[in-house]
């Protein structure tokens, strides 16, 4: 699962490096470019592994591009917990297809794209596609933190830990978080 989130992260920030403007390349030579040969951007994910697949992109690059074109100007992350099934995220994860879902929200004037990520084995190859979930649909209230929120919560998470290792007297434990 970390493989995921590095990269669905890393394109998140270099995707919107290259929407401003700056020059980037996502190569596979980039730290979180897992499986890279094997990334492709497309339309939907059919189930039959031989059925033909609508590519949008065939790399991270050629995806930047096509936003750009597209007049797509900025890209979110977004989160989609598996609470709803009743399982905490932890626990679901244990199962095929469970835990939670990480997505990319591609903003387009008021509205946007989600883009969600599916990594399957194909005749032996693992591959990584990114494929449109919902298209044009009214851009959700996306609420920003503070630096200062951000800090005020690492703050509280950091007292918790630490209450935590002194009341379970994890001594090693509790001068990492001091």
């Amino acid at each position: 699962m970390k493989d995921e989130i590095a990269q669905i992260m890393s394109l998140v920030a270099y995707g919107n490096a290259y929407l401003q403007g700056k020059p980037v390349s996502y190569d596979m030579n980039h730290p979180a470019g897992f499986h890279y040969k094997n990334i492709r951007f497309v339309e939907t994910v059919p189930e039959d592994l031989l059925a033909r697949k609508n590519v949008i992109a065939e790399d991270p690059n050629k995806w930047f591009k096509f936003l750009k074109n597209n007049k797509y100007t900025r890209l979110y992350l977004s989160f989609q917990s598996t609470k709803s099934l009743g399982l905490a995220d932890h626990i679901s994860s244990a199962f095929v297809g469970g835990g939670s879902q990480w997505n990319i929200i591609a903003e387009k004037g008021d509205k946007c794209d989600i883009w969600q990520t599916k990594w399957r084995m194909e005749f032996g190859d693992l591959k990584v596609y990114y494929f449109q979930l919902i298209k044009d649909i009214d851009l959700p209230k996306i609420t920003k933190t503070t630096v200062e929120q951000a800090k005020l919560y690492l703050k509280e998470i950091l007292k918790d830990m630490i209450e935590f290792t002194v009341k379970n007297e994890l001594a090693n434990w509790s001068k990492v978080f001091q």
